[in-house]
């Protein structure tokens, strides 16, 4: 596989992203957190 669309190619982008914002991890967090709340509220 080549290294753009190889199956590590999502780690590294997020690696860079990471590195340059800090609080780039909390901020993913929390909107995986609210999709989460809302995908369980749809269940009834």
């Amino acid at each position: 596989m080549d290294r753009i669309h190889g199956p590590a190619w999502p780690f590294g982008h997020w690696l860079r992203i990471l590195k340059g914002d800090r609080k780039a991890i909390f901020t993913a967090a929390s909107a995986a957190n609210k999709a989460a709340e809302y995908m369980l509220s749809l269940g009834g």
